[in-house]
């Protein structure tokens, strides 16, 4: 799920696995109206859906084709970003104002890890940002971006922990493993000076607080308040 605000107007993107449809409504307030779908055929288990606001475009995975794919908001001109060396690609982020892109990939084969590339695909800025073998993880889960400090954060399902680093793989930190709201967590958006994550079973909403993520900013991983 994301969103973009345009001509004073808030949309709201998701994807339906049921259905293998994306959808955008526009939000007000509480309220969703004016429910459609954008992207109608050709989806089979979409994942990792991202909303580019300057380019007005939509990213999302095609776990099951192992490709990243994109169209304009309004569903048209879809096209196959990037379909090679990929085996198990789960969640994705964008930063449009450095044109980056970045995912996860759960990689079975024994090379699981976070990747990056630039948002038109170029084969030559396609990196590797981190491999989370080094802590010991293997599935790479929900993925976000804290735009001003440069730094994406991430959950791990096998680890049940969230990590960070700087958007070229340094400065890695554990923030939080193995605590009892953090059982197989699916996703995670930071908002403000909160960390927000998803797990199951159950889809748990949970929260730290500022003083989590602002020691985890300075690479202490010391836990704040957690509420639910």
């Amino acid at each position: 799920m994301d969103f973009i605000h345009k001509h004073n107007e808030t949309y709201l993107f998701w994807r339906d696995w049921a259905g293998d449809k994306i959808y955008k409504g526009s939000l007000a307030g509480d309220s969703l109206s004016n429910i459609h779908g954008v992207v109608h055929s050709g989806l089979t288990t979409a994942e990792g859906l991202a909303v580019d606001w300057i380019g007005d475009n939509l990213y999302w995975i095609q776990s099951s084709l192992d490709q990243i794919e994109v169209a304009k908001i309004y569903g048209s001109f879809i096209q196959t970003l990037i379909a090679e060396s990929m085996e198990r690609p789960r969640a994705l982020a964008l930063d449009p104002l450095e044109a980056l892109l970045f995912w996860t990939d759960w990689d079975p084969n024994g090379s699981p890890r976070i990747e990056s590339c630039s948002m038109d695909s170029k084969e030559e800025n396609r990196k590797t940002v981190f491999r989370v073998s080094k802590y010991g993880g293997a599935w790479p889960n929900g993925l976000t971006m804290d735009y001003l400090a440069k730094r994406i954060y991430w959950t791990d399902a096998r680890s049940d922990s969230i990590h960070t680093t700087l958007y070229d793989g340094s400065e890695h930190h554990e923030i939080i493993c193995g605590h009892q709201y953090l059982s197989h967590p699916l996703a995670l958006v930071i908002f403000e000076s909160h960390i927000y994550w998803m797990k199951w079973p159950g889809k748990l909403r949970q929260m730290s607080s500022k003083s989590f993520l602002g020691l985890s900013r300075k690479g202490k991983a010391c836990l704040g308040q957690i509420h639910i």
